[in-house]
C-alpha cells in the first residue's frame, strides 16, 4: 500500500500549480505527474489538499458479524498474563518485603 505525502508538500505543490502546470510542479518538487494532477483534481473537488482516508471503513469487514463469538473463543483460550507493573508492584509491596516470622 502506498504512503501519503506530507500536508506541507501537498500545500506547496498546490500553490506552485497556481502559476505553473501540474507537470512543472511535479518536476520542481520531485513527485510524480499523476500526484500533481490528482492533487489539483482533489483541490477542485473538495477544496482541501489533505489525503483521503485509506483502508476499509471501521465496522465493515467479513468477520464483523462473527466478532463477538471470536472474541469469546479467544478470551477462553488465552489466560491473562500479569503486566510488568503488576509484577513490580508485588515485588516492591511492603508485605512482599517482610520476612515471615
Amino acid at each position: 500500500m502506498g504512503y501519503c505525502y506530507s500536508l506541507d508538500l501537498r500545500v506547496r505543490v498546490a500553490d506552485f500549480v497556481a502559476g505553473h502546470s501540474c507537470r512543472a510542479a511535479a518536476r520542481h518538487f520531485g513527485v510524480s505527474d499523476s500526484f500533481a494532477i490528482k492533487l489539483v483534481r482533489r483541490m477542485r473537488h473538495s477544496g482541501s489538499p489533505a489525503p483521503a482516508r485509506q483502508g476499509r471503513p471501521p465496522g465493515r469487514g467479513k468477520l464483523v458479524r462473527h466478532s463477538r463469538s471470536l472474541y469469546d473463543m479467544l478470551r477462553v483460550h488465552i489466560s491473562p498474563q500479569p503486566s510488568t507493573c503488576q509484577i513490580c508492584a508485588v515485588r516492591t509491596s511492603p508485605r512482599a518485603l517482610q520476612h515471615p516470622a
